[in-house]
């Protein structure tokens, strides 16, 4: 889960906003009266009027959320865990997936004709939840309930733009909810990603504050809430130049739910079973059960083409539909099956099942694999998709603990948390026995909760620009040389930690040195061509690798730094541009179209 990689974006090049809602305000809750309104419409007058309206929509944002989760290909796989790119969900011996969004997620090719670039019900959601904080404060009802519902939103939204900015960066944000066919209101323009951080900051903040109990782990609980807290400050802290604050917040938040193995269940594939939903290992779930049968969301990637599937082993244990989606690559397979030979690892088989059940050749049964957790519950030789989406859980929290103490250096704090993990997995105690900063890191990325990007070996840069459309330029690329390990917030922040060459060196993108002034040249080409894509203005930065072969950009930075251990100002000294004297331009400039000051 460890958060040390850049902000990946995924974006699209025209990303609209289409908000449900746009023609006439669209409410989620089930208002008493059905024939309160003969028009048909329903408006906040006479929607926001008594307690129920304000506790029933509350509960709905979470019906949206999970509709924005779940459905078709808009869901947590495809935002989520299909980023961590081809060595988990590549090629295989087995795979027949053909997802051209897939592709798109992992390669940051998405446009705007790919299904999982589409945001419109994570927006409605976020409207509910603005109509939520906008009129719980004015319906008669009880400080509690009142409380709680604004606790609710406040959590439900900072959740939701807690994915959104950290999938496209620079993102609308709307505060309230859309009531009018406006076209500002309906089709807003996105704002800097550190607005919407900052938004996300104050929602927790009114969450913890709000949410101060409940059981019910299909909403926000104080559990709930300290776990998006923590993960949000720990983000922060590693992919945005955040300081020590946030790993404070961090473990302000986790010493809030506690870290130790009592939560922890003895049988790691009972968090998942059907039968055993909510139990105490889970702190925070999206509803789904065996009535609504839904079609779409995590595990329905994993299903089967039936012609490759045995009759006896159609649905059970093996769920099919008409194509197979993804699987598990060869080599992920070769990790889960050497980490059950050498040491035991009791979670292979509810994550992974391998069996003689495809199709016979010849007589012989082929043997096939698929993911095995998540599959949902076997009902009249059907499998249902009855499996509760699970954001958070216990064993989450521990492994955020291990972070923050590996970002605080506490290497043995950090591996006392790690075991308390890989006791359930290996069956023995103190697996981790080496605190080391390297050691530390590997068991980070290697347990129970993974967030691993793709890695790019070569020429870390960064390209700053100025100007707007055909106008702007590219200023000298800027060269970044981590002296060990990688250039990561705390190298930032360290004084002889990384070393800047402005320009590139010309040794470090070719031998010869026409052939690196002309691969210079096409460098800061892409980084235009990135930069217009995204209509970014007046000024930005595009981080890249040079991989020997094509310039991989990973970040555009639309508000960059301006310290003196910044970027832009480096660029800016190498093009004999006076600082002052751009940031006096880029104010006339915005100044002269109307910006407001």
């Amino acid at each position: 889960m460890l958060h040390y990689n850049q902000d990946k974006t995924m974006k699209s090049k025209k990303l609209l906003i289409a908000l449900a809602g746009c023609a006439a305000f669209v409410a989620t809750a089930c208002h008493g009266d059905l024939d309160i309104i003969q028009d048909n419409q329903l408006t906040a007058s006479n929607m926001w009027t008594e307690s129920s309206d304000v506790t029933t929509s509350a509960y709905g944002i979470y019906y949206l959320m999970r509709a924005n989760f779940v459905q078709d290909k808009v869901n947590v796989f495809y935002w989520g865990e299909a980023r961590v790119g081809e060595y988990m969900w590549g090629a295989g011996s087995w795979r027949t997936g053909h997802d051209n969004d897939m592709y798109g997620v992992q390669n940051s090719t998405m446009n705007d004709s790919n299904a999982s670039t589409v945001w419109t019900k994570l927006y409605t959601a976020v409207n509910a939840a603005n109509a939520v904080l906008k009129y719980a404060p004015t319906v008669p009802m009880t400080d509690a309930d009142r409380q709680w519902a604004i606790g609710q939103a406040a959590f439900a939204r900072a959740y939701l733009y807690f994915w959104a900015v950290r999938l496209w960066g620079d993102v609308p944000l709307l505060l309230n909810p859309v009531e009018s066919v406006d076209a500002e209101e309906c089709y807003p323009a996105r704002s800097p990603k550190a607005y919407v951080y900052e938004l996300i900051g104050r929602d927790i903040e009114t969450a913890v504050a709000y949410v101060t109990s409940g059981t019910d782990k299909y909403v926000a609980t104080p559990d709930a809430v300290n776990m998006l807290k923590a993960e949000y400050a720990l983000w922060m802290y590693a992919t945005q130049a955040g300081g020590d604050d946030y790993l404070a917040l961090a473990d302000e938040a986790l010493k809030a739910i506690g870290i130790s193995s009592a939560r922890l269940l003895d049988d790691y594939a009972s968090i998942f079973a059907v039968d055993n939903k909510c139990n105490a290992e889970v702190i925070f779930a999206l509803n789904n059960n065996q009535t609504e049968k839904l079609t779409g969301g995590y595990y329905w990637t994993f299903y089967w083409p039936a012609t490759n599937v045995a009759p006896a082993y159609q649905m059970n244990p093996v769920p099919i539909y008409t194509t197979q989606w993804w699987n598990y690559s060869d080599n992920f397979i070769s990790v889960l099956k050497r980490s059950k030979a050498e040491h035991n690892d009791r979670r292979v088989d509810c994550n992974y099942l391998e069996g003689p059940y495809g199709s016979s050749l010849e007589g012989v049964m082929n043997t096939i694999s698929c993911p095995n957790k998540l599959k949902g519950d076997c009902s009249t030789n059907m499998m249902i998709l009855d499996c509760d989406l699970l954001y958070y859980r216990y064993a989450q929290a521990v492994m955020l603990d291990a972070e923050l103490k590996y970002w605080r250096k506490d290497y043995e704090g950090a591996v006392k948390s790690l075991n308390l993990i890989a006791k359930r997995a290996y069956g023995v105690d103190n697996f981790y026995t080496e605190a080391t900063k390297e050691a530390v890191l590997d068991a980070l990325s290697y347990d129970e909760a993974v967030n691993i990007e793709q890695w790019v070996d070569g020429v870390e840069l960064s390209v700053s620009i100025l100007g707007t459309g055909w106008d702007a330029h590219a200023l000298p690329p800027v060269e970044i040389v981590a002296r060990e390990g990688f250039y990561d917030a705390a190298a930032r922040m360290a004084d002889d930690a990384v070393e800047f060459f402005c320009p590139v060196r010309d040794e470090s993108l070719s031998p010869n040195a026409a052939d690196a002034q002309a691969i210079r040249a096409e460098i800061e080409r892409a980084a235009l061509e990135v930069y217009r894509a995204y209509s970014v203005r007046d000024l930005g930065r595009v981080d890249l690798i040079w991989d020997g072969g094509a310039a991989r950009c990973f970040e555009v930075d639309v508000s960059p730094g301006m310290t003196e251990r910044s970027l832009f100002p480096m660029a800016c000294a190498a093009a004999g541009l006076s600082l002052p004297a751009v940031l006096d331009t880029l104010v006339n400039e915005a100044y002269a179209r109307g910006a407001c000051f």
